[in-house]
């Protein structure tokens, strides 16, 4: 699990991930229909493995917090899976029994009542779905009840130390195809539908006393309770206790997700990163390691947190994530 780390949120959150705005710094307008093609050489590493989503998933049970395999779902590509699909809380988990459907394009699909998810196609789209008022039923979700989680993630085989880096380029395009609220009476401290990605920024350093502490570093990609995001630092209360920094978008993302048109993300997310360490470090977080250069950028998570009731669908293409040194 996560948490939804906006400061007008009251509610304490599950595992990891918040925000930055989507299609923060420097967005525009994505018109080209296919992913965009980043080659890897020395210089140049492309960390995130399958980001066309050929191979397939992992599906991961749906008890909260929790990486317990249950089934894996192929694509057209026969190479290994590297992703997992976590869909935690959720009361209409998918997993070995459920059918994979060839949809257009070759693509695939899973789908039940509550939850869609499309992959694998020739524009290397990933479509994420969830309809909460099937998931939760009649009662709104209570303060204290997890929420729903729709979302994939993977460890980077390749993990950069900072200091190595000269930047860290994120691109991406998404395209909102809809967001309805389906009960009114909804508490935006408690209630939301947002999609989020979030890197995990690691102390590697075996025999340190802190190997394996951790920063959350959150960019959102959709938020239904506001166009613009701002600068989101604190502590996961409920969930891994761990330093959570989203840092405020500059510019704001244009054109905005909101209005359902492609947006597509290129940002050099270093400085931020290096950033959010720095904070960390003076709030009393990851104090075993003091060099922020030895920190390294080790996996990723992206998709659907869904505390309110909602039916909502996103779309996401053209991922990579380039280390350059």
């Amino acid at each position: 699990m996560h948490p939804i780390t906006d400061h007008r949120f009251d509610i304490q959150s599950h595992i990891s991930r918040r925000r930055f705005s989507l299609l923060g710094a420097a967005c525009v307008a994505a018109t080209a229909a296919s992913p965009l093609v980043i080659a890897s050489d020395d210089r140049h590493v492309q960390l995130i493995r399958d980001p066309d989503f050929q191979r397939g998933f992992q599906l991961l049970r749906p008890e909260p917090g929790k990486k317990v395999p249950c089934g894996i779902v192929r694509g057209p590509d026969s190479e290994p899976v590297v992703w997992n699909l976590a869909q935690w809380s959720s009361r209409f988990p998918f997993d070995d029994a459920t059918p994979v459907i060839r949809v257009a394009d070759d693509a695939r699909q899973l789908q039940n009542p509550a939850r869609r998810v499309q992959f694998g196609g020739p524009e290397g789209i990933l479509s994420l779905a969830v309809d909460t008022g099937i998931e939760y039923g009649d009662p709104l979700r209570r303060k204290d009840q997890p929420w729903v989680h729709l979302l994939v993630s993977q460890r980077f085989e390749r993990q950069p130390a900072l200091g190595s880096l000269s930047a860290l380029r994120l691109t991406l395009s998404g395209r909102l195809v809809r967001s309805v609220e389906l009960k009114r009476e909804q508490d935006p401290r408690v209630h939301a539908a947002h999609c989020l990605m979030f890197l995990t920024v690691q102390n590697m350093e075996k025999g340190n006393p802190g190997y394996g502490d951790l920063l959350w570093f959150g960019i959102p990609i959709y938020d239904n309770r506001t166009r613009e995001v701002n600068t989101y630092a604190a502590k996961d209360f409920a969930g891994t206790g761990k330093f959570i920094f989203t840092p405020a978008p500059d510019p704001p993302a244009r054109p905005n997700i909101h209005d359902g048109d492609w947006s597509r993300l290129d940002l050099d997310l270093l400085p931020r990163i290096r950033e959010g360490v720095n904070l960390a470090r003076d709030r009393g977080f990851l104090q075993d390691l003091e060099k922020v250069d030895a920190y390294r950028v080790t996996g990723m998570n992206l998709g659907w947190e869904m505390p309110g009731t909602y039916d909502v669908e996103i779309q996401i293409r053209g991922l990579r994530l380039l280390a350059v040194h």
